[in-house]
């Protein structure tokens, strides 16, 4: 549903509101490395996604200790700069993109924790 109003938007308004940043200049070949921190039963691949490994680590980590869950993971995906949405930077610099692919990424369990750098 969230993907449907995403694609109703007019993609250069919203870059234009929240754009992307100097990611594009330093994405190699017009790709970019993007991961997503999990936890729970259903890992939900979602659209927000971000640049740091670590910061995704921290996020599925918060959501294991938020909501007492279990199962964290991180995955990782590579895409087009062209098909990020845009950057929100609410809480965080997260770029909103639905990848078509995305993979796990193996994370040592006592890398889980809140008080990594962020």
């Amino acid at each position: 549903m969230l993907k449907a109003v995403f694609d109703a938007c007019d993609r250069d308004r919203l870059l234009e509101l929240k754009p992307v940043g100097n990611l594009g200049a330093v994405a190699a070949g017009g790709r970019v490395t993007l991961f997503r921190g999990c936890a729970g039963s259903v890992h939900s691949m979602g659209m927000s996604w971000t640049t740091s490994l670590d910061k995704a680590i921290w996020y599925a980590a918060h959501h294991a200790e938020f909501y007492d869950l279990t199962d964290l993971a991180v995955y990782v995906t590579t895409l087009p700069v062209a098909e990020i949405y845009c950057r929100l930077d609410h809480y965080d610099h997260d770029f909103i993109a639905y990848p078509r692919q995305a993979w796990r990424v193996d994370v040592p369990v006592e890398e889980y924790r809140l008080d990594r750098p962020r």
